[in-house]
């Protein structure tokens, strides 16, 4: 693969007055692809100021189903991909590294932070850490807890967490086995919040999560904002949410204004309005069953038939791969055949089918006081006010939230420990409402700046502009 800088689609260059460059490095999700991560670096070059000093870097050869074989072969495997890029561009001309990961994307960009400070430290010792940031990542795992009220624990949702957590557990490879913490003998999440792992992310200047409040139905807000309570989930997503009004934008650009929540202002007594909802017809009533059927008896069954195949296929194929590394050794996984392809077709093609998260008006059940395209108030073009804007935010969502008012979620060992390591260190954490139907798509714009919800390109332009702040 021939490296080339950001924003350009002309070769580098190896002139010797060439500025050192930032490398950016963009890490995908389970059955993901380094596609999912193209709407955050196109907006990356229309937002840096200097995207000419960075380098953008999405790992590819690791997606799809090979993002079932486990965090640590798959982090080893994108570990090596970038290694081998960076060596190819010239370790020499980088001297600052930053890292995005979306998803569990996250978790194997921690993975491969412990690694650049010990077994690749030849490659990145030479590199500044400057940011982290992470978009719906399972930090603390996977875990669907019910609330501490026991009036609000209904059959259905009894039922619904039982079967989504047995078959996250048995469908999603070692991966998801890890991810939901299910072997007791292999805790690779304990593992990556400490030793290297944690003194690796210790070293980055900045730490960002962003996590969804509402309609992500992967990843739970109180793991994506590393958090020991859940608002959300106590209260059924009832709560009459607050936004911040004070952002430090000009949102005369955007699709629709960013909807990041102020946490502080959250109070379990107080609850959204209903809207009332206009009566629904005979045709759309007849159009809901029939997709509902289509849905239970021929898209989830073949999805999870093929989940079924592709956990079957990873432990065969890795096996060896493991067992290597319980002795400390490495080697590149390089299969790729036409049965691997044709599972990624067809995985792409139902997850495009079931978690379509084009907003259609269905969630009417919120009490919206923003309107599109308003501002609350006009930023300046002043750049020193626009940095004390910034930096009022970031102090604002640096902070340790005070949650008296929501009881704590019952965290095993395994979670408390992880929960306790990270939070040895600062972070920005930034909770935001996506209004999609599958905001854990959304977040990133996972299907294109031209086709993602508005809310979710909002949230990415969001995230970049934050990124320039911090790079200055």
């Amino acid at each position: 693969m021939q490296p080339k800088k950001a924003g350009s689609s002309d070769s580098m260059t190896n002139g010797p007055n060439d500025r050192k460059k930032h490398l950016f490095i963009l890490v995908h999700g389970l059955w993901g692809n380094h596609k999912h991560m193209d709407s955050i670096k196109e907006m990356m070059e229309k937002k840096l100021d200097g995207i000419d000093d960075i380098v953008i870097f999405k790992p590819e050869n690791s997606g799809y189903i090979k993002t079932l074989h486990g965090i640590r072969v798959v982090s080893y495997n994108v570990l090596d991909e970038i290694c081998q890029f960076v060596k190819d561009y010239g370790v020499e001309r980088f001297d600052r590294v930053s890292m995005i990961g979306y998803s569990m994307g996250g978790l194997v960009s921690r993975f491969i932070i412990g690694k650049m400070v010990t077994e690749c430290k030849d490659i990145f010792g030479n590199m500044t850490p400057v940011i982290f940031m992470t978009f719906a990542t399972p930090h603390l795992g996977v875990n669907f807890f019910l609330p501490a009220d026991v009036k609000r624990r209904t059959v259905y949702r009894r039922v619904l967490n039982t079967v989504l957590t047995g078959l996250g557990k048995t469908i999603l490879g070692r991966s998801g086995s890890e991810i939901f913490i299910s072997n007791k003998n292999d805790r690779i999440l304990v593992d990556i919040s400490q030793g290297e792992y944690l003194y690796g992310l210790s070293r980055f200047k900045h730490r960002v999560c962003f996590a969804n409040v509402k309609n992500d139905r992967t990843v739970a807000f109180y793991t994506a904002i590393i958090g020991n309570c859940d608002p959300f989930i106590e209260t059924a997503n009832t709560l009459d949410y607050r936004f911040n009004h004070d952002l430090p934008i000009d949102v005369s650009n955007y699709p629709v204004q960013p909807r990041i929540l102020v946490l502080d202002e959250l109070d379990p007594t107080v609850y959204r309005a209903k809207e009332e909802k206009p009566p629904v017809s005979l045709k759309h009533r007849v159009n809901r069953i029939l997709f509902l059927m289509l849905l239970l008896m021929v898209f989830l069954p073949l999805a999870i038939l093929i989940n079924t195949f592709g956990t079957c296929y990873s432990y065969i194929t890795t096996s060896r791969h493991h067992a290597l590394l319980k002795k400390g050794r490495h080697k590149v996984q390089s299969h790729e055949d036409m049965f691997t392809s044709l599972m990624s077709s067809l995985r792409s093609m139902i997850g495009d089918t079931i978690n379509d998260e084009q907003d259609k008006g269905q969630d009417n059940d919120s009490d919206w006081s923003l309107d599109k395209n308003t501002l609350s108030r006009t930023i300046t073009n002043d750049s020193a006010l626009m940095n004390d804007a910034w930096e009022k935010f970031i102090h604002s969502y640096s902070k340790v939230w005070s949650h008296d008012k929501f009881p704590s979620l019952p965290f095993d060992e395994s979670r408390t420990t992880i929960y306790q390591n990270l939070s040895k260190l600062s972070w920005i954490r930034i909770p935001v409402y996506v209004k999609a139907m599958n905001a854990h798509d959304g977040i990133v714009a996972r299907k294109g700046l031209d086709k993602a919800s508005p809310y979710g390109v909002a949230n990415v332009m969001f995230a970049c502009e934050l990124i320039n702040h911090l790079l200055e």
